[in-house]
């Protein structure tokens, strides 16, 4: 009895936080694909910005060779 609500306690908790880090993976990823546009405004503290996402969506390891492709292209 315990064992069983224990297990459906977890595997609540386990859903809730890979959906939350899958979202905002999500979200960091495409504003890590405008990288490239924030760049070329010449917007010092706008480019920081996305920097600072796409490191994060890196860190959060989904989409990470997306988002590094676009980083590294946007100097070219």
């Amino acid at each position: 009895m315990h064992t069983r609500r224990y297990a459906s306690m977890h595997i609540r908790r386990y859903v809730s936080t890979h959906t939350r880090m899958y979202v905002s993976t999500y979200v960091h990823t495409h504003a890590c694909m405008h990288a490239r546009t924030c760049i070329h405004a010449h917007m010092y503290i706008y480019m920081h910005t996305c920097m600072y996402v796409c490191i994060h969506a890196v860190q959060a390891g989904r989409h990470a060779h997306a988002c590094v492709y676009t980083y590294t292209h946007s100097f070219s």
